[in-house]
């Protein structure tokens, strides 16, 4: 990854700062920027912004983790559902 975590990206700021100060005028809406990174590329919002910055073995270690998940959750449902016996006497 980049020097910045992923996440600070994604904090906001107000235009004003007011370093301590309360604004004198009454409650006003806040509007907020969004941090950008300089980038070579346009990257998507969500998930597929955030694979979209992994290294590739990072990538492959997702990916590789995904499926042991999904073949170990559906082995669970199958035993659990006798379908399939591991251990038959």
């Amino acid at each position: 990854m980049q020097e910045e975590d992923w996440l600070d990206r994604m904090q906001w700021l107000p235009d004003f700062e007011a370093e301590g100060k309360e604004p004198t005028e009454g409650p006003k809406k806040v509007r907020r920027k969004r941090l950008r990174r300089p980038s070579s590329r346009t990257s998507s919002g969500g998930l597929a912004g955030l694979i979209g910055m992994l290294s590739p073995w990072q990538r492959f270690v997702l990916a590789l983790l995904l499926f042991l998940n999904v073949a170990l959750l559906g082995c669970m449902c199958l035993v659990m559902t006798g379908r399939a016996v591991p251990f038959s006497p």
